[in-house]
């Protein structure tokens, strides 16, 4: 996503992945529980090594239009994308 941003809004845009450690102790920082962030860490992590899953016809449905991929939300979406 943020390589999509970058290219078509011609601004450096960098996602940096944290660190499972430095992610469980900014958010002991935060005083969140630690059971809580090991659910967070399993939410966000674990999808990573699964196939893309494909669109679900839901999505069409609940839309009532046909999903769009990243790039057109971003065209379409360029004059609040670059204030």
């Amino acid at each position: 996503m943020a390589e999509e941003l970058s290219t078509h809004l011609g601004v450096d845009i960098e996602y940096n992945s944290p660190s499972l450690l430095n992610f469980f102790l900014e958010k002991r920082k935060q005083k969140l529980p630690g059971m809580l962030i090991l659910v967070m860490i399993m939410l966000h992590y674990l999808p990573r090594f699964q196939r893309e899953p494909e669109t679900a016809e839901w999505v069409e449905r609940l839309l009532n239009r046909p999903a769009r991929i990243f790039e057109q939300f971003i065209k379409n979406n360029m004059d609040l994308l670059s204030e």
